[in-house]
């Protein structure tokens, strides 16, 4: 029986670990990809979250927005961190009120063009027209446009949390299971809450401001 050298016992463990290596490669980067999207997609959710004091009459709707803003807004800080400590990029986001002369969407980073246009490639974002047509409106208008535009929004993303969940080990990483996971839970509940305030009757304050 011929017995194998050390130097082809060494070779054929490289190349047994050259699939594992790139599978955690192909891991890491789905994860910060994750990571760097959902921060232009919470941006885009406070975008929309603010207009919600001065566009409607709901007091129901203002809390349910500020709500939002604060939850993504504390998200963001995570993401920022998350990334920071993988010496990743780190995206440059906009939650700025929409310029109503511009075509640069808020919560994109527009100096660089690949990563605005993967950010129009994600779930559940709306488009300039939509976000634009959002800021113009007021009252009874606006609480429908709100409603549906951030329901999806937030559907987009959590099919962004499935898409990364299906992928094998993507998730691994404790603190981004756990911010994945809380993500999963907070859009969840909020579809739930905008759902049942959308469908409620206003209260009479409300009917006198309209």
């Amino acid at each position: 029986m011929q017995r194998s050298s050390f130097p082809q016992l060494v070779l054929a463990a490289l190349l047994l670990s050259v699939p594992a290596v790139a599978q955690s490669t192909d891991r890491d980067s789905a994860a910060v990809h994750f990571v760097q999207g959902m921060m232009h997609h919470h941006a885009q959710a406070i975008v929309m979250g603010e207009m919600a004091p001065s566009h409607t009459a709901r007091t129901n709707l203002r809390t349910a927005a500020r709500r939002i803003v604060a939850s993504q807004t504390d998200e963001i800080a995570v993401m920022r961190r998350w990334l920071e400590r993988r010496h990743a990029a780190v995206p440059s986001i906009n939650t700025s009120a929409p310029d109503m002369m511009s075509h640069s969407m808020p919560g994109m980073d527009m100096g660089g063009m690949q990563m605005a246009s993967d950010s129009l490639r994600m779930p559940g974002m709306v488009t300039h027209e939509q976000l634009m047509a959002l800021a113009r409106s007021r009252g009874t208008k606006f609480d429908k446009l709100f409603g549906r535009f951030m329901i999806a929004h937030h559907e987009g993303a959590l099919k962004m949390v499935a898409d990364l969940f299906a992928i094998p080990g993507a998730t691994d990483d404790p603190e981004l299971f756990q911010l994945t996971s809380d993500i999963d839970a907070d859009q969840r509940a909020e579809i739930a809450r905008m759902r049942s305030m959308l469908t409620a009757k206003p209260d009479m304050k409300t009917k006198h401001k309209r």
